[in-house]
């Protein structure tokens, strides 16, 4: 059996979903062995420049389209020629070949939430994943929370989608780089932290609400602003409160590892990754009170009202977390383990 992995995340910053895909092929490659009956290649375009190292996974540089042309003709022109399953971890699945394709659903975002997204992407997502995911081969998504929402929406795919969670080990192995605490003139342990795409749902109104109630305190957001989504309910920008923009995973790691308390307000999350590799990290955690968040982080964290604004920092970091639990819970090596039954799975289906 041929398996080919869309690659297109090797040519985009690194958020959430694109370290679950980075993290899963990396660790799928080192857990094949002679009993896995199938080829893996993980398709990018031709002009791709890719730093990827992989022992038995080849890479294939392949068609000349770019981003969603490239997703949607090149590598369904390339599965087609190899009679492949497509696998899609962080991406849509080519629209002509869905039949053949397994798909990962990090969330139901678009569906829950539709004020937080562009009427443009709304649409798009609709027409290449919600009216088409039905017809996939295989759904995984990083959560049972996430798998519940996905069969709210879609309850004719129970059948197919299984539940392969986000891990944080890979912190372990990343350098510190302290010269980012200098840069922005911080202290270790006397400010908060928080990071993720600067999308509406990560609810960024919490921490400017907060600022104001906690002004002694510097608040420090790193992150993407993505063109995806609307721009509101961002609130005021305040003077303790300083976005980065982007950061490189040693200054992440860095800024994660001396924080006073590590923020995630999220009004809507499929997993929320950033907190996991926080704890990992050592670092105090306060998460929003949703359904999600509990499933995933336990007695590991804080839980608040994200949309009560009165809460004071020092109060809320006067915790003891019981962490070991949930850090063990999840990892990259089990995760990339599942994916591998499932392809053998879908092998034995034929």
């Amino acid at each position: 059996m041929n398996i080919v992995i869309n690659g297109d995340f090797l040519l985009k910053n690194i958020t959430g979903v694109q370290r679950y895909a980075y993290e899963i092929v990396r660790h799928i490659d080192q857990k094949l062995d002679e009993n896995d009956y199938f080829n893996i290649e993980l398709l990018v375009p031709e002009n791709s420049n890719v730093d990827f190292d992989l022992k038995k996974i080849k890479i294939v540089k392949f068609g000349k389209q770019r981003k969603f042309f490239w997703q949607q003709i090149s590598l369904y022109k390339y599965c087609k020629k190899k009679q492949a399953i497509c696998v899609c971890l962080c991406s849509m699945v080519p629209y002509l070949y869905a039949h053949r394709a397994i798909g990962v659903i990090h969330d139901a975002g678009t569906l829950a939430h539709p004020e937080f997204y562009r009427k443009k992407y709304l649409l798009y997502n609709k027409i290449f994943m919600w009216d088409v995911c039905k017809r996939y081969k295989a759904i995984v998504t990083v959560s049972q929370f996430s798998k519940n929402e996905i069969m709210k929406y879609c309850p004719y795919i129970h059948k197919k989608i299984r539940v392969i969670g986000n891990a944080a080990d890979h912190v372990l192995d990343v350098k510190e780089d302290k010269e980012i605490l200098s840069k922005l003139k911080l202290e270790k342990y006397e400010y908060c932290y928080t990071v993720s795409s600067l999308s509406p749902n990560k609810n960024y109104k919490w921490i400017m609400e907060e600022a104001i109630n906690n002004p002694k305190i510097t608040f420090v957001i790193s992150g993407m602003n993505l063109n995806n989504f609307t721009r509101e309910n961002m609130g005021k920008e305040q003077s303790n409160v300083i976005f980065t923009g982007y950061v490189s995973d040693n200054e992440m790691v860095t800024l994660m590892k001396y924080c006073k308390v590590f923020l995630f307000p999220t009004i809507y999350e499929g997993f929320g990754i950033t907190p996991l590799e926080a704890i990992t990290l050592g670092a105090k955690i306060v998460v929003s009170n949703t359904p999600c968040m509990h499933e995933v982080y336990e007695d590991s964290a804080r839980y608040i009202n994200p949309y009560k604004f009165d809460y004071k920092i020092d109060q809320l970091v006067d915790i003891k977390n019981k962490t070991e639990k949930v850090i063990s819970k999840y990892s990259w090596d089990k995760s990339s383990v599942e994916f591998i039954k499932l392809f053998h799975d879908i092998g034995e289906q034929g």
